[in-house]
């Protein structure tokens, strides 16, 4: 019976040694992680309370991971995003400075050159206003909180039909032409009327820059299970590579973030020099 004392006693001696063995390990972990290392599994040993801590430190680990990794593409994404916003913005500024140098020259009295040099920094002073206004609003809506709830609630289609409608009008201004097309929806949805004129302003400046006078601009506006979806399609101008003047794409990166904001979609289709927008706003009720 002593012999089997003795026994029991070594066997929860060892027992111990191991788990306490086993718990410094995991207390090394912790300090691990909280040093930054997030990339190692603890290993499971047992099934006891401290196995299932151990589990729990593995599911808070890979979260902790996950967010980093996404936080990590989203701060490479904005450095790219400001790497190309700083080559947009010295591109025409470098012109400008050139066109103000020879405006500057007290030799050119010619006024037809004087009236094109003038002209030519005008066109350069507002690109690189539309680059730091859509660059400000990129940033503005990056940090944007907006509660869906606290939009602006619109019973019908009527009001963004009416926003449509004044870009057409713009639109027809500059020589285009254009079809649209809808029925008279009576769905409920909610929109913040500013961001979604910007979102608009977006789409019909980008068309008037580079699409194709020669071809007819289409406005479709339809209901697609609990979406209401318009789809305006227009041609590139083949002067223009489609859409590339704007290199940095910040003005529909703002239509997608827009749309985000609203729980809606806005996708970009481009086919046969046939340029898509299409933007996606959930319906809250139907009828």
């Amino acid at each position: 019976m002593i012999l089997c004392f003795f026994l029991y006693i070594g066997l929860i001696s060892i027992f111990i040694k191991k788990r306490l063995s086993y718990l410094e390990y995991i207390i090394n972990c912790i300090y691990n992680i909280k040093g930054g290392d997030i990339e190692k599994d603890i290993l499971i040993e047992g099934d006891d309370e401290l196995a299932h801590l151990s589990l729990h430190i593995n599911e808070l680990r890979q979260e902790l991971a996950k967010k980093q990794m996404i936080e990590d593409h989203r701060r490479n994404a904005q450095n790219s995003l400001l790497a190309s916003i700083s080559h947009d913005l010295r591109t025409p500024l470098t012109s400008l400075i050139g066109y103000l140098e020879i405006l500057s020259d007290n030799g050119l009295e010619d006024n037809d050159k004087r009236m094109k040099y003038t002209k030519l920094c005008l066109n350069r002073g507002l690109q690189l206003n539309d680059l730091v206004n859509s660059a400000f609003e990129y940033f503005y809506l990056e940090g944007e909180k907006t509660d869906i709830t606290a939009l602006l609630r619109c019973n019908s289609t009527q009001n963004l039909i009416s926003i449509i409608n004044q870009r057409l009008d713009i639109l027809e201004d500059n020589g285009f032409t254009y079809t649209i097309s809808f029925k008279p929806y009576k769905y409920a949805l909610v929109y913040d009327i500013r961001l979604i004129e910007r979102l608009f302003d977006n789409i019909f400046t980008n068309i008037i820059r580079y699409g194709d006078h020669c071809t007819t601009v289409t406005v479709t506006v339809i209901v697609e299970k609990d979406f209401l979806q318009i789809v305006i399609s227009n041609g590139v101008n083949p002067k223009n590579s489609l859409y590339t003047v704007n290199s940095t794409g910040i003005g529909l990166m703002n239509c997608k973030k827009i749309m985000e904001l609203h729980k809606g979609e806005f996708l970009t289709r481009s086919d046969n020099r046939c340029y898509k927008s299409i933007i996606k706003f959930p319906i809250q009720n139907k009828g």
